[in-house]
């Protein structure tokens, strides 16, 4: 294919030269560039660019080969033009693609800042809340009770304790975020609100998430009554309820009930898939603590696990590996 050749460029003149301008420009180059006249030790260079110089002035002295030579630069200035558009727009695409990377890698990096000073603070949190529960035993009661009703209450709390240091209305602080946050999540109807705290004492989650389903469906229009029935006969409340013992501790019966139950479902389950979260859980049905330190960023998570009762640490494992190995040897119990 051969190559465009821009007869304007070869004599040196605009697209709108006249047509005297043509003929001169034409005569000064033959002047200097005809084989005749050359005096440059390069004749065939000479010769050469006279070619050129006679095929620039045969079309464009030339009216309709002119015409046809500018209908030529147009089209190529239209497709030149279309191909610079369109590597910009692909290098503006490209420059995209990698500010939306950068981007996300920035947030990636803030998030994973984010993590662990949040694991480094949360270290931190449980070992000063050990210490507390040294000073204060029944702290760790109160903390579980909460838990039992939501993980961020009972978070809450701990932040509140320790933060303030107001240890003497530990009982009043406790009783009341238990209240607000049952009035927030569940409203104020007394057999709503009961049921909700059963529900709680019995770690019945899944009767709660339906309850809190209903209530957000329903609102304040639903029928307390009714949703309580409903509640009652989905999860088998009533055959809990029906349960005695000669201390007459119904409550307590049922608590307990429940607790063996996920405790001896927890030990099979950890047994037999070795699930880290369900390790945790058994810990912790069964009175312990579990707390992760941070070793570092290149090194993995420990994890510590103290008594509740009185926050004796009773293992530290180097793993997470290592750490469902203990639950199994000395949890899970045939």
């Amino acid at each position: 294919m051969s190559s465009f050749v821009d007869h304007y460029q070869v004599l040196g003149l605009s697209a709108q030269a006249e047509d005297v301008v043509i003929v001169a420009a034409y005569r000064a180059l033959a002047s200097r560039y005809h084989p005749d006249k050359f005096s440059g030790p390069d004749a065939e260079l000479a010769h050469r660019r006279m070619a050129h110089i006679n095929a620039a002035y045969a079309v464009l002295s030339d009216p309709a080969q002119r015409q046809a030579f500018d209908a030529q630069v147009a089209q190529a200035d239209d497709v030149l033009a279309r191909a610079y558009a369109a590597e910009e727009a692909w290098a503006c695409q490209q420059a995209q693609a990698l500010a939306q990377r950068l981007e996300r890698e920035q947030a990636e990096r803030e998030e994973q800042a984010r993590a662990k000073s949040q694991r480094e603070q949360t270290a931190v949190l449980e070992s000063d809340w050990k210490t507390a529960v040294k000073l204060y035993p029944d702290l760790a009661a109160l903390r579980e009770q909460l838990s039992r009703s939501d993980a961020g209450l009972a978070l809450s709390f701990v932040r509140g304790m320790l933060t303030s240091g107001e240890f003497d209305i530990r009982q009043a602080l406790a009783d009341t975020l238990e209240k607000r946050y049952y009035q927030k999540t569940f409203g104020n109807n007394p057999q709503v609100l009961a049921l909700a705290r059963e529900l709680a004492r019995l770690r019945l989650p899944k009767a709660t998430d339906a309850l809190k389903s209903y209530l957000s469906l329903t609102g304040s229009a639903a029928d307390p009554k009714l949703l309580v029935a409903h509640i009652e006969r989905e999860f088998n409340l009533t055959t809990l309820r029906g349960t005695t013992h000669d201390d007459g501790d119904q409550e307590s019966v049922l608590r307990e009930q429940v607790r063996a139950r996920r405790i001896a479902r927890l030990q099979r389950d950890v047994a037999k898939f070795r699930n880290e979260a369900e390790a945790r859980d058994l810990a912790q049905a069964m009175g312990y603590e579990v707390s992760d330190i941070a070793n570092g960023p290149f090194r993995p998570r420990s994890v510590e696990v103290a008594n509740r009762s009185n926050g004796e640490v009773v293992a530290k494992l180097a793993d997470a590996p290592r750490f469902i190995e203990w639950v199994v040897t000395t949890l899970c119990r045939a």
